[in-house]
């Protein structure tokens, strides 16, 4: 059996395989926030809420920041995209990143909208109107305040620290699979 070829790696900031920009935004996508995931990763139709917890989602959603807090993070990562692009073709003239950029935000931003009625049919199924209002409530305290404020940057250093954590043991979970694969005659 012939080995196979070595795959090409690239270092893009972001990810370790691939750096066509249609990789590059699924990955930003992916990475936008938690808010996104769980749409993501539960799609389903908007149902039908009633009026009055359709607006106390809506209070809570606003209460918390949820796309304000979305489109802060478009704006952290959005460079580190174009910066990992300017590496991969540096002859593009700055006018032309910034044109670059300046279509992804508004791509990003313009999709937000998307996804309220979705995120709204998640808070209504994982919460009664009660705790609906129990969270407003909250929110609307220093300490809930300061959660809306502090969390971005908490989730953002998490991410980094999993993200590093992740490419170490990574790699030591390689080393182990192809150690126990060497020992069963595989090549791995």
């Amino acid at each position: 059996m012939l080995p196979a070829p070595p795959r090409r790696r690239w270092r893009i900031g972001i990810g370790d395989y691939g750096a066509d920009m249609i990789n590059v935004a699924r990955r930003l996508g992916g990475i936008a926030g938690v808010l996104l995931t769980i749409t993501v990763l539960q799609p389903r139709a908007a149902i039908a809420v009633d009026a009055q917890k359709h607006a106390d989602i809506q209070a809570l959603m606003q209460a918390t920041g949820m796309f304000a807090n979305m489109n802060r993070t478009i704006e952290l990562l959005l460079p580190r995209v174009i910066g990992n692009f300017k590496k991969i073709n540096s002859n593009i003239p700055q006018t032309a990143w910034d044109d670059f950029a300046r279509i992804g935000s508004e791509e990003f931003k313009k999709s937000l909208s998307d996804l309220e009625e979705p995120v709204i049919a998640i808070f209504d199924k994982n919460f009664t109107d009660d705790e609906i209002k129990q969270l407003i409530a909250f929110y609307k305290t220093p300490l809930g305040q300061k959660v809306v404020t502090e969390m971005p940057v908490v989730m953002q250093q998490s991410a980094q620290l999993g993200q590093t954590w992740g490419a170490q043991v990574g790699e030591r979970v390689a080393e182990r699979i192809r150690a126990a694969a060497k020992q069963k005659g595989y090549e791995l």
